[in-house]
């Protein structure tokens, strides 16, 4: 395990079996300054995940700042990571488990065909993302409507752009809500996030529901207005509004 706010010049660790090395959870968990080197085999990942051995905390983000040239990342499988680097860190032969940010490349909305959310070739990647994968939605003349339930990992709506929910469907972000444009609820459709909610845009919030469902410490920024807001904890949480 690396306790929370461990700075290195070098880092390395590689495995040829599959292991499991755990980041404590906290802003600047992990800084590198040289070289990054974290490497599993083909079919012996090794696996990056939140807490310590003896706590792990799935659900927490651990951050890492990358501020060397060198980096050799391979067969890894990541959860609960937010990377400072850009561009983004892209591992090869490796596992996105979700709730990640600045490892892998997100999905961008293109409107190439329609505006339906479901459509593949609407997609930069040519499929429809899911639970795992983050979402980048800029000002194209086709903005995105969901007339399904739909999941993403990050979700960000660029300005100018808009993303409209549909009457009784939804969409769950297991990280952040960033809207710099406009996210529009038709009547009684409902929003879950995991991160925080960032409304530096438009918000209209419908009839539906805005359900805060993270085990991190979640913040509301900007100036808006819901229908209902809910929160609930089984533990002890913040929600901070900023």
């Amino acid at each position: 395990s690396i306790l929370r706010g461990a700075t290195f010049y070098n880092l390395t660790k590689q495995v040829a079996a599959a292991d499991t090395l755990y980041i404590q959870a906290g802003v600047n968990s992990i800084v590198v300054q040289g070289t990054l080197t974290l490497k599993g085999a083909a079919g012996q990942l090794l696996s990056l995940r939140s807490g310590t051995a003896a706590i792990p905390a799935p659900g927490q983000l651990w951050y890492i700042k990358f501020q060397g040239t060198t980096k050799d990342l391979g067969y890894l499988d990541i959860q609960d990571s937010y990377s400072y680097y850009s561009p983004i860190l892209n591992p090869t032969h490796s596992t996105n488990s979700g709730h990640n940010w600045g490892w892998f490349a997100s999905f961008i909305w293109t409107g190439a065909v329609d505006t339906d959310w479901d459509t593949a070739g609407n997609w930069d990647q040519g499929s429809v993302p899911g639970t795992n994968d983050n979402v980048i939605i800029p000002n194209v003349a086709n903005d995105p409507i969901i007339g399904s339930n739909a999941n993403a990992s990050y979700i960000k709506i660029g300005s100018g752009a808009v993303l409209t929910i549909q009457d009784t469907f939804s969409i769950t972000a297991r990280g952040d809500m960033y809207i710099i444009g406009t996210l529009t609820c038709q009547n009684t459709a409902n929003i879950t996030v995991a991160g925080d909610w960032k409304n530096y845009g438009t918000f209209n919030c419908g009839t539906g529901t805005v359900t805060l469902n993270g085990l991190d410490t979640q913040t509301i920024y900007g100036t808006n207005i819901f229908n209902n807001l809910t929160k609930t904890v089984t533990t002890t949480s913040t929600l901070r509004f900023e």
